[in-house]
C-alpha cells in the first residue's frame, strides 16, 4: 500500500492554502477498493521543505513502522523518496473525509492537529484508516461472524 504527497501546482490544487496541509481520505475505485490517503501541501510548506511543484511522492507503508498502533511520519530518505516511519509526536485526528489540517507556528505545542518538527511533516492516520479492514466477499459484503 502506497500514499502520495501531492504537491500545489497548477490545476485543482493551485488555491491550496499556503501554510496548511489538507488529508483527503476515501476509497478508490476498482474490484477490490481500498482506503486512500492523499496528502496536499500549502506552497508555503513547499518552500520550507525544498520540494517542486507539482512533485508527487511515493510513500512506503508499513505497520510496523509506527511507534504506537496508527502514528506515522513522512520523512525524506535519501533517495528522494518519503517514507513513513514510527513517530512520538503525532497529533492529527481525523473525523471527516476532507479535513483541512493547519500547521502550527511553534511545532512544541502538542494541542494543534499538525505539526512541523525541523524537515518533518508528521501526521497521525486516522484510527479507521489504520483499523484492520475485512476481505469483501463476492457479493461485495462484508463476512460477518456467526456464533453458534
Amino acid at each position: 500500500m502506497a500514499f502520495d504527497i501531492i504537491v500545489p501546482a497548477r490545476g485543482q490544487h493551485r488555491r491550496a492554502d499556503a501554510d496548511k496541509v489538507r488529508v483527503a481520505m476515501g476509497k478508490t475505485t476498482g474490484k477490490s477498493p481500498i482506503l486512500e490517503l492523499r496528502v496536499v501541501i500549502g506552497s508555503d510548506l513547499v518552500k520550507r521543505f525544498g520540494w517542486t511543484k507539482g512533485q508527487r511522492v511515493n510513500l512506503a507503508f508499513g505497520r510496523e513502522a509506527s511507534a504506537e498502533r496508527g502514528q506515522l511520519a513522512i520523512m525524506p530518505a535519501e533517495d528522494g523518496h518519503f517514507r513513513l516511519v514510527g513517530g512520538k509526536s503525532l497529533e492529527v485526528r481525523t473525523r471527516t473525509l476532507h479535513p483541512t489540517l493547519k500547521l502550527l507556528a511553534a511545532p512544541s505545542t502538542i494541542a494543534p492537529p499538525v505539526q512541523l518538527v525541523t524537515d518533518r511533516l508528521i501526521v497521525r492516520m486516522p484510527d479507521t484508516f489504520m483499523a484492520p479492514r475485512p476481505m469483501d466477499s463476492l457479493m461485495g459484503d462484508p463476512p460477518t461472524k456467526r456464533k453458534g
